[in-house]
């Protein structure tokens, strides 16, 4: 099996290196880290699997300068603008490719999904603590650690494909749970990532604990997570139990001072998932006749404070 990691920040390397783990060929098309990956691989410390060295089989620059073809590409970049990701796929998507989105937000799958309408696109959610201490070390400190995988469009061809690579995955030691409701799961991540990633710059880079720890912010934090599981329950046959509100505040408690993935790339002047995360679901709710007031107002003060940042 021969895979392409598209992004080799924190999540991809570690999802490529157990991919190697399991016998297939991985190569990285790296960025910023592309001089020490080459040289050196990539250097992982973890709570799940211990310290090891991940060396990628090739190791390109760019997506222009690949070479070779594909059974799979995983795209691990942010869901931002500023990454178009048809014009950054093109060199390196074959007829048979099977292209992987390991991203938050909603709405990421369908502007390749135009582009390729007949490469299977699968949708994938990372339940995962690391980050890219300095260019070509990762530390993983999560000890829950897993991935939901799922067809963007189901048929049985390229449900058989998937299932080989999440065997193969788990032969690498990943943890990859297949779900054919894909977009639900989105929706269920979104409790999280629409409520604690906006607060956490909108409220004065506040970590979760500070947010939890503050009567207003925890009220808000829980009405945020509210209307995201009543807007999704609009759209799905299963719906999203409001326990869920419950259930993510509980775990977040547990993590103690935990910065959002939003507000590290605020105090690193990154580009932020701003439109994935909540621009794309007030489109997509509006669409279909649900307002998202609350989320709206979030969104907008979020926005000032982007411009300001510029």
């Amino acid at each position: 099996m021969n895979i392409l990691i598209v992004g080799a920040g924190a999540i991809g390397c570690t999802f490529g290196s157990h991919l190697q783990h399991s016998g297939a060929k991985v190569s990285l098309v790296c960025r910023s880290n592309y001089q020490v990956v080459k040289e050196s691989g990539i250097k992982l410390e973890t709570v799940n699997w211990g310290n090891y060295t991940f060396i990628p089989d090739n190791v390109f620059k760019s997506t222009h300068e690949v070479t070779g073809k594909y059974d799979h590409v995983v795209v691990s970049t942010k869901a931002i603008p500023q990454v178009n990701l048809v014009e950054l796929l093109k060199p390196v998507i074959a007829e048979n490719t099977m292209i992987h989105l390991i991203q938050n937000g909603i709405g990421i799958e369908n502007d390749l999904a135009a582009q390729y309408p007949n490469n299977p696109i699968v949708s994938c959610i990372a339940y995962i603590a690391c980050h890219q201490k300095e260019p070509g070390y990762i530390v993983a400190t999560s000890h829950v650690t897993y991935f939901t995988l799922g067809l963007f469009k189901l048929n049985d061809v390229d449900n058989e494909k998937l299932q080989k690579f999440i065997d193969h995955g788990r032969i690498g030691k990943l943890a990859l749970n297949r779900d054919d409701c894909i977009q639900r799961s989105r929706w269920k991540k979104l409790i999280w990532n629409a409520s604690f990633n906006p607060l956490s710059i909108v409220a004065g880079n506040k970590t979760s604990k500070e947010i939890l720890d503050d009567e207003d912010l925890h009220s808000l934090v829980r009405t945020l997570m509210t209307e995201v599981v009543t807007t999704a329950n609009h759209f799905f046959e299963e719906k999203i139990p409001l326990e869920a509100v419950d259930e993510n505040i509980s775990n977040t408690l547990k993590i103690g001072h935990y910065k959002p993935s939003m507000l590290l790339d605020w105090e690193n002047g990154n580009p932020i998932e701003i439109d994935a995360i909540l621009r794309n679901p007030i489109l997509v709710a509006k669409e279909h006749g649900v307002d998202m007031p609350n989320l709206n107002v979030i969104y907008r003060l979020l926005k000032a404070k982007l411009k300001d940042q510029q």
